[in-house]
């Protein structure tokens, strides 16, 4: 074998492992920053915001990121040019959302959310259309700009927002200064993407039809990550919100190092044939399984020293929360490698039966325990619903027809 054969996927998986290694780094530093130069209250405010931001941003089209992605590992150019149309005709719904959510609130007594959502309804276009260019780098396997950009987009926010804090900055400052600076930073990547882009070239109208029907999944499965943060600050209030989101630092730092897989094996099983993409999504399983499990269970075994040590003692009560969150990942692996191959292969049904049922899950277990156990009964149905992916979505894979 010629020293390129094993060369290149080594080479992209120590670029993707450094992407995500900075990734996890910068949401640490945003949490660190939170804790140390704000209150709980504010930091449970800004988590609220986005969190608002994550799910109104699911009217944009969700499902164009994998569409583009699978065009693009087909050598299509155009998708993109197509997907950025898409996704800007759908924006205008989502500036209405967040635009009204902000004169309620600020109706009911919190007009620095109301403020922050009416900064980010202005960015909102911007925002979902822009960011666009890194599937299509994905889909390209073109790793080594996709780690790059994304480390940017992921830590330069940081030390601005940490800036912020430092000057007594409130929570709109803080939302603002985020914002503006992955505006930014979306518009660079994207002009430094398109040189190699042949935008005249005509894009294949099924992969923009694709982005739509898959949609509905992506809205449902993405809404379920941001749907615990807002039970939370909905119903126990901003600073156990706080307290919960110390968790989601965790379970982001994990979930961040299992994605690594899937990037890499939802183009190649995308471009192979069913069989051989079976065989990929198995290896997968065998290799990723015991190591998530083995990483998670150190993880959860270290999180009493680890809690307080980084985020003071008065987050000791997250220290529960982060366990079961950690716990929740490393047994949901299979299930997001199962979902990676369902919607590298075009089973649409079976990812809305996925995506379904695990919401329902979730939802069930935070209707019977947010208000008996607080922020731990949250973790716990995050927990039980990741388990459920893993289960159902295993069985799909097996049961789709070849």
């Amino acid at each position: 074998m010629k020293p390129q054969g094993w060369l290149r996927p080594a080479l992209d998986s120590a670029l993707l492992a450094g992407g995500r290694g900075a990734s996890m780094l910068a949401g640490f530093g945003m949490a660190m920053a939170f804790v140390h130069l704000s209150t709980q209250e504010v930091y449970g405010q800004y988590r609220y915001v986005m969190a608002l931001l994550g799910v109104i941003g699911l009217t944009a089209l969700p499902g164009m990121t994998v569409a583009i992605m699978r065009a693009s590992a087909r050598g299509d150019d155009g998708a993109l040019r197509e997907g950025m149309r898409a996704r800007a005709r759908a924006s205008p719904m989502g500036v209405g959302i967040l635009l009204v959510l902000a004169l309620v609130l600020s109706i009911r007594g919190q007009p620095a959310v109301g403020r922050a959502l009416a900064l980010a309804a202005l960015c909102f276009p911007l925002l979902t259309t822009l960011e666009l260019y890194l599937p299509f780098l994905g889909g390209r396997q073109d790793f080594s700009r996709y780690a790059l950009f994304q480390n940017a987009v992921t830590a330069l926010p940081v030390p601005v927002v940490a800036m912020v804090l430092l000057g007594h900055g409130r929570l709109e400052a803080t939302a603002l200064a985020w914002l503006a600076t992955t505006v930014l930073l979306h518009a660079a990547f994207l002009r430094a993407t398109a040189r190699g882009v042949d935008f005249r070239a005509a894009a294949d109208p099924a992969a923009v039809r694709y982005g739509r029907k898959i949609s509905p999944v992506y809205i449902i499965s993405t809404g379920q990550t941001y749907l615990s943060g807002l039970v939370v600050g909905t119903v126990l209030g901003p600073a156990s919100l706080a307290v919960f989101s110390i968790g989601m630092v965790w379970w982001e730092i994990l979930r961040q190092a299992t994605s690594l897989i899937n990037l890499q094996m939802l183009p190649r099983m995308a471009a192979a044939r069913d069989d051989d993409a079976r065989r990929l999504l198995r290896r997968s399983l065998a290799a990723g399984s015991p190591v998530a499990v083995a990483v998670g269970g150190v993880m959860v075994l270290s999180m009493p020293v680890l809690v307080p040590a980084f985020f003071t003692a008065q987050y000791r009560e997250s220290v529960l929360v982060s366990q079961i969150l950690i716990a929740g990942v490393a047994l949901g692996f299979p299930g997001s490698q199962a979902n990676s191959f369902l919607a590298a292969r075009g089973h649409l049904r079976a990812q809305h039966w996925l995506a379904s049922t695990a919401l329902a899950a979730e939802v069930l277990g935070l209707a019977l325990l947010t208000l008996r156990l607080g922020v731990v009964g949250v973790a716990g149905a995050k927990c039980a619903a990741r388990l459920w992916h893993s289960l159902f979505g295993v069985a799909l894979v097996a049961l789709v027809r070849r």
